[in-house]
């Protein structure tokens, strides 16, 4: 056995229990989807050596054909997201009415293709056109930072797909004390909409489960959450409530929490909750649950407020769900802008430094061989 597949096994069991270990004890972070990326590369570069060492053909052309589909997806990957974009942009406007929140996959779409003719507009304008070196230098400089900078924000979206995916695997083994459902509107101002069933249904499960074990079942508090709107009837919690009466759940199993307006004050006054009824709330098992598009976002605000809480999600449809993550994608962004400016900031300094040091050594190609060489007879 080779040395790099040795060393290529290694690093994948490392990284594997690493990520066990953050999935279980910091699932709501970003740099798990990055995490996992480059997990899944050394689990595919380590399959390659194997199979090459072992002249496996069967491993080997299930290898090969995987780097075609990959390969196929990066080279026309702007093009799928393009009509994949627009596509669910109509789809979004046709079921769900024209709004600003229903339009983002719509907008996202159509910014990518007047990018694109941006970048070839300016490439063909300054194209040998302008005598003055600085001006085009300049062009150059800001296509350069403006490319880098969109890709920057791409390869984000990407790792934040990778870490919802990563942290949506979870499922609840143990048997849980407080179960808390995040509301979200009302229909006519004091309905349950179909979005809000699915987390109700989707605690309602989890309560059910439990209360009908045969051996030593618990029974779990479910706190409804969610205020009243200044277009509501009743608070959400209160809808909740009634929903979960008729749907089987006992009512003195129910506590509502119905002064939130948003995620944040959902798990902040869930909390206080959970400790006026608790002595030690990290005794507690706590599980909440939301729609699937919203559960690293709310994890993320159940981190911020101190609250040890896992989350699962409510499946919804198709096409709601991806407009929908693109609105989580740019709230997540909001939340942590800085954060996530000095880091696009140091990525382009990054890409910048490198294009120098790879410019320097093309240079001084002859130079650097020369001390390699005499670095290595040195040592020898």
């Amino acid at each position: 056995m080779s040395m790099t597949l040795i060393l290529g096994i290694i690093t994948s069991i490392y990284l594997f229990l690493f990520l066990l270990l953050n999935h279980f004890f910091g699932r709501a972070h970003l740099s798990n989807g990055f995490l996992f990326f480059i997990l899944i590369c050394l689990v595919f570069i380590t399959l390659f050596a194997y199979a090459g060492e072992t002249d496996n053909q069967v491993i080997l052309s299930f290898l090969m054909l995987c780097s075609f589909f990959l390969l196929f997806l990066l080279l026309f990957s702007v093009f799928i997201i393009i009509f994949r974009a627009l596509f669910n942009g109509i789809q979004m406007i046709r079921h769900e009415g024209l709004s600003l929140a229903n339009s983002l996959s719509l907008i996202l779409g159509i910014s990518m293709i007047l990018f694109i003719l941006f970048n070839c507009w300016i490439m063909i304008a300054f194209r040998g056109v302008s005598s003055n070196l600085l001006l085009d230098n300049t062009v150059a400089v800001l296509l350069i930072i403006s490319d880098l900078a969109a890709g920057y924000f791409v390869m984000l979206y990407f790792n934040f797909s990778f870490a919802s995916f990563f942290y949506s695997i979870y499922q609840p083994l143990r048997a849980v004390h407080y179960i808390i459902v995040l509301g979200s509107g009302l229909i006519n101002g004091d309905t349950v909409s179909p979005l809000l069933a699915g987390r109700i249904q989707c605690g309602i499960k989890i309560y059910q489960k439990q209360t009908k074990r045969k051996r030593r079942p618990v029974v779990p508090k479910l706190i409804l959450s969610g205020g009243q709107g200044s277009d509501e009837k009743i608070s959400e919690a209160q809808a909740m409530k009634q929903y979960a009466i008729e749907h089987g759940v006992k009512e003195e199993d129910i506590l509502l929490e119905d002064q939130s307006k948003n995620t944040y004050e959902n798990m902040l006054n869930s909390k206080k909750i959970i400790e006026a009824r608790e002595a030690d709330i990290k005794k507690c098992r706590i599980l909440f649950c939301t729609t699937n598009y919203h559960v690293f976002r709310s994890a993320v605000y159940a981190q911020r407020v101190g609250l040890r809480a896992e989350g699962i999600g409510a499946a919804t449809k198709g096409y709601f769900r991806y407009n929908a993550t693109i609105r989580e994608f740019i709230a997540l962004i909001k939340l942590h802008w800085k954060k996530y400016l000095i880091k696009m900031i140091l990525f382009i300094m990054l890409c910048f430094a490198f294009s120098f040091l790879l410019m320097y050594m093309s240079e001084h190609s002859e130079e650097i061989r020369a001390l390699l060489q005499s670095l290595n007879s040195h040592f020898n």
